[in-house]
């Protein structure tokens, strides 16, 4: 912390810390210490936890927040064939760009705390459209048609 560094808790599905509770019990443990809160929405959804609940419930040790979006289909059939995180992120392509998947935005950008002014991560680890170009083209345009976005930006995204 001396050098302006900070860190977070990232849960992340296939990791020691993957589901709510044990990134509650984490966060919980470390109350009032320097760790931070770096949520990811598709993997705390993907393991079962309302992403805006949790990062509402840490609010005020939110870092950063990777904007993931889950196909509740792909992510639904993954476990269901009991298939391992590298499975079901490359063959069942349980990653969706933002916004075409279950996720709430709305939901999450209204848990951040007034004038949060962490980073914020667009992730799709593997594309769901046909191409990368596509990817990123549907990507940057959830960012320029949400109004949290649009607003916090002055509509320079």
């Amino acid at each position: 912390p001396a050098e302006g560094v900070r860190y977070g808790l990232h849960p992340h599905v296939g990791s020691t810390i993957e589901v709510e509770e044990e990134a509650r019990a984490v966060l919980d443990a470390t109350a009032g210490s320097a760790l931070w809160f770096g949520p990811d929405t598709g993997h705390l959804r993907w393991a079962g936890a309302t992403p805006e609940k949790v990062i509402a419930d840490y609010a005020d040790r939110v870092l950063n927040v990777h904007l993931k979006d889950v196909d509740a289909t792909a992510a639904a059939g993954a476990r269901q064939r009991d298939e391992d995180y590298m499975t079901a992120t490359g063959r069942s392509k349980v990653w969706i760009e933002p916004g075409r998947g279950v996720i709430d935005f709305d939901a999450v950008l209204t848990a951040l705390p007034e004038g949060f002014d962490g980073w914020f991560v667009i992730e799709v680890d593997v594309p769901n459209l046909p191409t990368p170009v596509e990817s990123s083209a549907a990507s940057l345009s959830f960012l320029r048609r949400h109004p949290y976005f649009a607003t916090a930006t002055g509509g320079a995204v």
